[in-house]
This record gives structure tokens, C-alpha cells and sequence, in this order.
């Protein structure tokens, strides 16, 4: 069985924000020469999140103030977590929500982007105490063996 690994770096200007990482997972898949299998796209940060789900503005809106509903940024003495040092107590409670990692069968590109119509994307959604880089690791791209 054949495998490949990749990681990628994304810069945020925010500390909170959604990415579409469809066209990048792409691009790892058609270097990977492989053309049937399934790939697992984990987050390596640990308030940050992967998932499938539309790519549309109000649909990032609604889970922003979702998230933010359940688990409120301040104030920050609401959480034991923060008493350490931290300022991202809700961004773990968050991230539990979104999830860290999804696996898609691959037969040669994600199954959404054939269908045009379709808005779906594997998105990002991150979480910090400050804007930056954070990496995003494409832990396996498996060959299906037949």
C-alpha cells in the first residue's frame, strides 16, 4: 500500500476564522499520484478544527455565533483553564463541537468537487489566543488495493 504525508501552513489575520482547504487537499491528492483511497486531514492545533460542511458566508456567520453561544469567549474568569495563564478555554470547548479531523474517500478528486452544484467544502475553523500560522497536517492519503 502506497502513502504519502503532507503538512500545510496557513496564516490567519484573526483569532478566529473559517478556511476552505478544498482546492489545497487537491492539490495534495494529484501529487500523491494516487487515485483511489481515502485521505485523513487533521488539524495540529489543538483549538482548531476540521470539517465538511457548505462554504457559504451566512453559514460561517451562524456557526460563529453558535459557537460563541455555547461557549462564550468572556469573560475569561468563567473558565478554570484560563486561571492558568490561558485565554482560550472556549476555543477548546469549541473545538470539541467542530471536530479534529475528517477521512474522505478519494477516487481521484473529493467526492464533492465533481458535482458543481454542489457547495460543500472541507473547511478549516480556527481557534487561538493571538493570529498566526498553524499547521494542518494530511496525515495519510491511502491507496485502495483491490
Amino acid at each position: 500500500m502506497r502513502t504519502y504525508r503532507k503538512e500545510l501552513w496557513l496564516n490567519l489575520s484573526t483569532r478566529r476564522g473559517f478556511v476552505n482547504l478544498t482546492p489545497q487537499v487537491e492539490a495534495c491528492l494529484r501529487e500523491s499520484g494516487i487515485r483511489d483511497g481515502m485521505v485523513l486531514v487533521n488539524a495540529m492545533h489543538i483549538t482548531a478544527s476540521v470539517f465538511i460542511n457548505d462554504d457559504e458566508g451566512g453559514l460561517h456567520h451562524d456557526y460563529d455565533a453558535w459557537l460563541e453561544g455555547l461557549a462564550p469567549h468572556e469573560p475569561l474568569d468563567r473558565y478554570q483553564h484560563n486561571r492558568t495563564g490561558e485565554d482560550n478555554a472556549d476555543a477548546h470547548l469549541k473545538r470539541q463541537v467542530m471536530g479534529r479531523e475528517v477521512v474522505v474517500e478519494t477516487p481521484q478528486t473529493l467526492p464533492w468537487a465533481r458535482d458543481a452544484r454542489c457547495r460543500a467544502r472541507l473547511g478549516l475553523s480556527l481557534e487561538a489566543r493571538r493570529a498566526g500560522c498553524y499547521r494542518l497536517k494530511l496525515e495519510r492519503i491511502l491507496e485502495r488495493r483491490d
